[in-house]
């Protein structure tokens, strides 16, 4: 089972936003970030584990937690609006949960 928390999330502008992912897996570096644009069906990949893909690396943190894992969204702006989630595979097949981020307008 995957949980987000919090489930939605109205953001200041220019504020950091932490979504928290608890897993029942053992490794928390199997676990996955996914952001979806308000508007679009494609995802960009933010992390996997603790790396950070370097296209997005001014963007977002990643941390490994014992018991889950953090996004963590610097200095939010109007296009980080969106869907993202948060995927794992503990052996026992895929599960993924997701978090709706507002960002209100400057």
């Amino acid at each position: 089972m995957v949980e987000v928390h919090p489930a939605s999330e109205e953001a200041e502008y220019d504020s950091e936003v932490r979504f928290h992912c608890t897993t029942e897996a053992q490794d928390q570096y199997g676990v996955e970030w996914l952001f979806y644009e308000d508007g679009s069906d494609d995802s960009i990949t933010i992390c996997v584990g603790d790396s950070v893909y370097a296209e997005v690396r001014h963007k977002y943190d990643c941390q490994n937690e014992a018991k889950g894992h953090t996004l963590i969204i610097k200095q939010v702006r109007n296009i980080d609006s969106g869907t993202y989630t948060c995927i794992e595979d503990g052996g026992r097949g895929p599960g993924s949960n997701s978090s709706r981020l507002t960002v209100l307008r400057e």
